[in-house]
């Protein structure tokens, strides 16, 4: 629960499932729900992510992490807007992954990649969780055709 790449709506979904498993309740339903309830746009607010920017905007040459793609749009659109840029020297940025790039919440215009964040982010802990139990997230979503 302690990894820094996962959303809101991952931290939520694996509280969710895992409070269900030992407490001994029905779990199949919140699993298809929780995933359907994303892809219907229900849970966006949970889709950020929140990165540290830890080195110069300018020192990431070779290897360019999404959280920096987001910064350099951000930081574009501030000089577009005559705004002082943000990012240029580190520190923290909010983002989403859309279609088309990730994307910072103060310029973003693409629709949201929902598909990144169920096989990203929900289906990882749904699957490391449901293993042992002799299920899986497909096995709990694939009928319900909106999923895939």
């Amino acid at each position: 629960m302690a990894r820094s790449d996962w959303t809101p709506l991952a931290r939520q979904f694996q509280e969710g499932l895992l409070s269900r498993i030992f407490h001994g309740e029905p779990y199949r339903d919140f699993v298809a729900d929780y995933a359907r309830s994303m892809l219907d746009g229900q849970m966006d607010a949970l889709l950020v992510y929140r990165k540290r920017l830890r080195h110069r905007l300018d020192a990431y040459e070779v290897n360019v992490p999404p959280q920096v793609r987001a910064a350099r749009i951000a930081d574009a659109n501030n000089a577009k807007l005559n705004r002082p840029r943000q990012y240029q020297r580190g520190g923290w940025i909010k983002y989403v992954m859309t279609q088309s790039t990730p994307e910072p919440l103060e310029a973003r215009h693409s629709r949201i990649d929902y598909k990144h964040y169920l096989v990203k982010q929900i289906q990882p802990i749904a699957d490391a969780i449901l293993q042992p139990l002799g299920d899986s997230f497909v096995a709990l979503t694939s009928a319900q055709k909106v999923l895939f």
